[in-house]
């Protein structure tokens, strides 16, 4: 188990968003904060199950502008 800072599930919220055009809720993003940190120690190929939308769209909005 690895704990990843709010900062870095907003981050990977918004890229995901920006980069991938995907709205994923928080807590889907939460393995993608991790991986962008501890990517260049793992082998590839590395799978993310992503679910969505369990968030208002005016607090998602909200999320990735900061």
């Amino acid at each position: 188990m690895a704990m990843v800072q709010d900062t870095d599930i907003r981050t990977a919220v918004g890229v995901l968003f920006r980069t991938q055009g995907l709205q994923v809720e928080p807590s889907s993003a939460v393995p993608v904060a991790w991986l962008q940190k501890e990517l260049l120690q793992l082998t590839e190929p590395v799978c993310v199950v992503l679910t969505g939308e369990n968030i208002a769209r005016e607090d998602f909005y909200k999320m990735i502008e900061k």
